[in-house]
């Protein structure tokens, strides 16, 4: 998995950090990295490409067909965002991404979770919760039936 946003949208690192390791239930790691995490590359292609290259130029580097990639930008019109998952998309990967209101990375993606807002705080709210919906599907649906015990203590 490959995840990226600007600003209060990086929580990709969030995503990728859950995914790779357990949520709540003991499983095997997942493959993931987020876009943002790495100062020297994002500094060295905005300087040499610009700012709106920023992910497209780390997806045609990273991305394979049949890898997931996740683009996060409350607006839905962040240009570096759309033009990542458009590189994603081209290069045969499946294709998620989390927006506001205005959704309008639908055609560079194959899935948008839009939410119905347009205050930025509230979007990322929601990006956020949607995160942790997925770190619990993705412990269930993997979890070792042999290693099920939990790895957070349950309030009682």
């Amino acid at each position: 998995m490959i995840a990226f946003g600007n600003g209060g949208s990086a929580t990709g690192l969030a995503l990728c950090g859950r995914v790779s390791w357990p949520f709540k239930r003991d499983r095997h790691p997942i493959s993931a990295i987020t876009l943002v995490g790495d100062l020297a590359v994002v500094t060295c292609v905005s300087n040499d490409f610009g700012y709106v290259s920023v992910f497209e130029r780390q997806i045609q580097a990273l991305t394979e067909a049949g890898d997931v990639v996740v683009g996060l930008t409350t607006s839905g019109t962040s240009e570096n965002v759309v033009r990542g998952l458009s590189s994603a998309r081209a290069r045969g990967a499946r294709i998620i991404a989390l927006t506001g209101a205005s959704g309008l990375v639908r055609d560079a993606s194959e899935f948008v979770l839009a939410v119905p807002s347009s205050s930025i705080a509230h979007i990322q709210e929601v990006h956020l919760l949607i995160i942790h919906i997925w770190f619990q599907i993705i412990d269930d649906k993997l979890a070792s039936p042999q290693k099920s015990q939990n790895l957070v203590a349950e309030p009682s």
